[in-house]
C-alpha cells in the first residue's frame, strides 16, 4: 500500500529551545528558561454531512493522487461540497463522470493512488485513459483489492474471483464470509479477513490457506511489511506474518469496539463505534471524538487524505482532520480574530450563545454573572500583548474593554460598586425566568421590566437611563479580576488617560470596600452574598475551609495594589491590620495540603463551602497573585508570599494548566512547568464550541478513587480531548458540553491571557523575525 505522506505525526510534547531571560527585568534572579516559538502541527476539523432525509449508508472513503476525495455509498459515489473550518459542507452526488451515476456501483478502492471502482459488471477506472475495464461475473461483489500487474481479487462474501485483463484466472470460495481484502506486495499474496478467520490467497498457486481462527474479527490492516493489525469487538491484536503468531489482545483503548484500522504515516489509526484514535509513539492514544472532530462518533472507515489530513467516515458524514503547521503566534492571531469577530458585547468579553448545531452565524452575545471577570482577563491579555509588542490594535482593544469595565461602575448609582453586567432593558439573558424555554422577545412581552425590576426578586435593576439595566449581587471573583487588570494597566500601559482611569477605578472599588467595613454593599444597603472580606465572616470559617484562605489572600492583594498605585495610606494600614491583628497573614500562608472538609461541628455554610476543591478559587488565587507578589508591602512579605504561591502551584501541577504555570513564573523560579504550559497552549482546540464530550467510558485512562480535589484520573487529558472550559473549571472533568453545540466560548480569557502573559514575561518568545 502506498501512502501520500510519511512521518508527519509526532508526540504532543515539544522540544523546548531554551535561552536565558528575566521576566521582571535585569534584576530578577534566577534567570528563567523560555520557549522559542517554532512550528508544530495544529489539528482542526472540517465536517461534511449527509442529508438525514436521504437515508444513505456510507461505506468507504478514498483520496487519490490528486487529492480528490470520493465516498462509496448506497446511492453511488459521493464527493465533498463546500466546507471550511466551523462551516460544515455536505456530501453530494459526484457527477464528474455523468455516466457513472447510472452504474450499479458496488465499491471503491485505490490502485497506484488512482480511483478504481467495482460495479455489477466490471472492475474499472477513469485513470490510465480509461483502459482499465476488466469484466467479472459477480454482480453482487462487495469487496475487491488490486494485486501485481493490474490483477484483482474480488468477493461477494463467500465466492471469490481472481482476474487480470479480460480473463478470470481463478474462482473459488472462502470458508467464511469475507469482510476485507489486502494485498501483500512483499509476498505477492492476498490476505482475506472474515468475521472469524484470517485467510491467505496465493495467486501463483491458486490456493487458499487459513492462518488464524478466532471469533469476533471486524477489520484489519498491514502494519509495515511483516504484521497484520486485526480489530475486534473488544480491542485489537497483531498477527506476525513470518511466525504466524498472535500477540496479546489490546483492550485498554478509548473504545474497544473497533470498526476499521489503517496505517497512515507510520501510525495506526482506529475507528470505533465511539470515535477515532491514533496510536502515538509514546504508546498513548490520541482520541478524536465528538462533533468537535466528526459528524458522528460511529466510524465506518478511515483513509489518508491529501497532505497532512486524515479522512474519517462516519454514519452521518465525513470528518476531515487537517494538521496544519502553526506557531503559537499564528494561533494567537487566529484567536484574536475569533474574539473580535464574535465575542465583544459593548466592549465586554462574552460567550456566543443560542447556536444551532454549532453554527456561529446564528448565535447571540450573552450577558453573564462574570462579565467583569472574563473581560478583566481578556483585557489583561491585551495589556500584556501591548506591553510585549506595542501593538496599536492591542491598545485600542484595551481602551474599549476598559471603557466597558468603567461603565460597570457608572451605570449604577452606588459609589465604587461594580455591576456584574449591563444590558439594554428587557434583553437580559442570565437569571431571567423562562429564558430556557422562550426567546428574549417573549420574555420582554410577557415579563415587561422583569429583568430590571427594583424589587428583591431578581438581580437586574433599572439604570437611571431608561434604556439600560444593570446587574447587582457582585461577587469577590469580579472584584479580584478588576483589581488584577487595573494593576496590570497601571503598571504596563504607558498612556496617561488609560493608566489614570485604571488607578481611579481601583481606588473607587477599594474605597467602597474599606468604607463598608470590608464588604461590597449592594443597592439594598446589604453586603452581597459572595463579596465579604470582613474578619467576622472570614475567621468564622474553620481553618481547613478554603474560603478563609482565599478571601485573606485576595484582599491583601487588592489592598497592596491600591496602596502601590494610589499611595493612600489607608490601604497599607488596612492590609497590615488584617494581617497582624486578624490573622490574615496566617490564613493566606496556610499550606494547601491543610485545606479540606470542614469539621463535623462546623456551621452549614462552612460545610457547603468545603464539599470539594473549588476551582473558581484557583482562578481567584492566581489572578490575585499578581498584586500579592509584585506589589508586596516589603521584601519579607514578598518572600512569604512567594512560598505560598509555590505551595499552591505544586498542588495544581497535575492539571497542566498554562495560566497557573505562567502566573507562577512571576516569582522568578526556574521551574514553573514551561513544557506543560506550552503543551496546553498547543493542544487547546481551535474549535471553541462547547460540543458534548464524553471520556468517562474510556478504557485507556486510569481512574482514581473519589477524592477532595475531584481528580478523576491519574494523568490529565489533553485540552482538545476535554470539554471546552474556562480556567475556573476542573481540568480533570471528563464529560461536558451539549450535543447541539449551542455556545462558543471566547479565547480571550481562556487562551490569550496565558499566551500574552508568557510573552510579556519573556518565557515564551515570538517566532524568529516576528513580534
Amino acid at each position: 500500500m502506498t501512502y501520500k505522506f510519511q512521518h508527519f505525526f509526532y508526540p504532543a510534547l515539544m522540544l523546548l529551545n531554551f535561552f536565558s531571560c528575566s521576566p521582571l527585568g535585569a534584576q530578577q534572579a534566577p534567570r528563567q528558561p523560555a520557549y522559542k516559538d517554532t512550528s508544530f502541527l495544529q489539528p482542526f476539523s472540517v465536517k461534511y454531512f449527509i442529508n438525514s432525509a436521504d437515508n444513505v449508508s456510507l461505506n468507504k472513503v478514498c483520496s487519490d493522487r490528486n487529492g480528490v476525495v470520493q465516498i462509496s455509498s448506497s446511492k453511488g459515489i459521493l464527493k465533498k461540497s463546500g466546507g471550511r473550518f466551523l462551516y460544515p459542507g455536505e456530501l453530494v452526488q459526484d457527477y464528474s463522470y455523468s455516466w457513472m451515476v447510472y452504474e450499479n456501483m458496488k465499491s471503491i478502492g485505490l490502485y497506484q493512488d488512482q480511483f478504481v471502482y467495482a460495479d455489477d459488471k466490471a472492475i474499472f477506472s477513469n485513470a490510465w485513459a480509461g483502459k482499465l475495464y476488466d469484466r467479472h461475473s459477480m454482480p453482487d461483489v462487495t469487496v475487491f483489492c488490486g494485486g501485481k500487474d493490474f490483477s484483482f481479487l474480488l468477493s461477494n462474501g463467500l465466492s471469490l474471483q481472481y482476474l487480470k485483463g479480460p480473463n478470470i484466472l481463478w474462482e473459488g470460495n472462502s470458508n467464511d464470509k469475507v469482510v476485507d481484502i489486502l494485498f501483500d506486495n512483499k509476498r505477492n499474496v492476498f490476505w482475506m479477513l472474515t468475521d472469524r478467520s484470517i485467510e491467505v490467497f496465493d495467486p501463483s498457486k491458486k490456493t487458499i490457506q487459513t492462518k488464524l481462527n478466532t471469533e469476533g474479527l471486524t477489520c484489519f490492516a498491514m502494519a509495515g511489511n511483516n504484521a497484520l493489525v486485526i480489530g475486534t469487538h473488544n480491542g485489537y491484536f497483531r498477527f506476525d506474518i513470518s511466525t504466524n503468531k498472535q500477540s496479546a489482545q489490546k483492550s485498554n483503548l478509548p473504545c474497544n469496539d473497533i470498526t476499521t484500522v489503517k496505517e497512515i504515516g507510520n501510525h495506526l489509526w482506529f475507528g470505533s463505534v465511539n470515535g477515532a484514535f491514533m496510536l502515538q509513539d509514546d504508546g498513548k492514544y490520541k482520541y478524536y471524538a465528538s462533533k468537535r472532530w466528526l459528524p458522528s462518533d460511529k466510524v465506518s472507515d478511515i483513509a489518508a487524505g491529501d497532505g497532512h489530513t486524515v479522512l474519517v467516515l462516519t454514519d452521518k458524514g465525513l470528518g476531515e482532520i487537517i494538521f496544519s503547521g502553526s506557531t503559537l503566534l499564528d494561533k494567537a492571531i487566529y484567536f484574536e480574530k475569533q474574539v473580535r469577530l464574535r465575542h465583544i458585547r459593548f466592549g465586554l468579553n462574552a460567550t456566543l450563545a443560542g447556536l444551532k448545531n454549532g453554527n456561529v452565524d446564528l448565535g447571540s452575545l450573552e450577558d453573564s454573572d462574570n462579565d467583569g471577570l472574563w473581560t478583566s482577563m481578556y483585557l489583561g491579555a491585551e495589556a500584556f500583548r501591548y506591553a510585549a509588542t506595542k501593538s496599536s490594535e492591542a491598545l485600542e482593544n484595551c481602551r474599549e474593554s476598559l471603557d466597558a469595565i468603567e461603565r460597570l461602575y457608572t451605570i449604577n448609582p452606588l459609589k465604587g460598586f461594580p455591576s456584574r453586567s449591563f444590558e439594554r432593558r428587557g434583553f437580559e439573558i442570565s437569571d431571567v425566568p423562562l429564558h430556557a424555554k422562550k426567546g428574549n422577545q417573549d420574555i420582554k412581552e410577557e415579563y415587561p421590566g422583569n429583568a430590571g425590576s427594583n424589587d428583591s426578586a431578581g438581580p437586574w435593576k433599572h439604570a437611571g437611563d431608561p434604556e439600560w439595566d444593570w446587574k447587582s449581587t457582585t461577587s469577590s471573583d469580579e472584584a479580584i479580576g478588576h483589581m488584577f487588570v487595573f494593576g496590570v494597566i497601571a503598571e504596563l500601559i504607558d498612556v496617561p488617560d488609560m493608566k489614570n482611569k485604571a488607578i481611579r477605578l481601583m481606588d473607587a472599588l477599594m474605597q467602597h470596600i474599606v468604607d463598608h467595613n470590608m464588604y461590597l454593599v449592594d443597592w439594598d444597603g446589604k453586603p452581597t452574598k459572595w463579596a465579604r472580606w470582613n474578619p467576622e465572616y472570614v475567621n468564622a470559617r474553620p481553618k481547613t475551609v478554603g474560603d478563609r484562605k482565599i478571601t485573606s489572600s485576595n484582599i491583601i492583594s487588592m489592598l497592596q495594589t491600591a496602596w502601590h498605585f494610589t499611595g493612600k495610606k489607608i490601604y497599607k494600614d488596612k492590609a497590615f491590620e488584617l494581617m497582624n491583628k486578624y490573622g490574615y497573614l496566617e490564613n493566606l500562608l496556610r499550606p494547601m495540603k491543610e485545606i479540606g472538609h470542614a469539621p463535623a461541628d462546623a456551621d452549614e455554610l462552612s460545610k457547603d463551602l468545603s464539599d470539594g476543591w473549588n476551582h473558581s478559587d484557583d482562578e481567584m488565587y492566581f489572578l490575585g497573585y499578581w498584586g500579592l507578589y509584585r506589589y508586596a508591602l516589603n521584601d519579607t512579605l514578598k518572600a512569604k508570599f512567594k512560598k505560598a504561591i509555590l505551595d499552591h502551584w505544586e498542588m495544581e501541577r497535575p492539571e497542566k494548566e498554562a495560566a497557573w504555570d505562567i502566573f507562577t513564573a512571576i516569582t522568578g523560579v526556574r521551574d514553573f512547568d514551561l513544557n506543560e504550559a506550552v503543551w496546553y497552549l498547543q493542544k487547546y482546540p481551535m474549535d471553541m464550541i462547547a460540543w458534548r464530550v464524553r471520556n468517562s467510558d474510556r478504557k485507556d485512562i486510569e481512574f482514581l478513587p473519589k477524592n477532595f480535589r475531584n481528580q478523576t484520573i491519574k494523568e490529565v487529558l489533553p485540552p482538545d480531548e476535554l470539554p471546552i472550559e474556562r480556567h475556573n473549571a476542573n481540568r480533570f472533568g471528563l464529560d461536558g458540553g451539549d450535543e447541539n453545540g449551542s455556545s462558543e466560548y471566547s479565547a480571550g480569557d481562556i487562551w490569550l491571557l496565558p499566551y500574552w502573559m508568557g510573552r510579556y514575561l519573556k518565557v515564551i518568545s515570538a517566532p524568529d523575525n516576528k513580534k
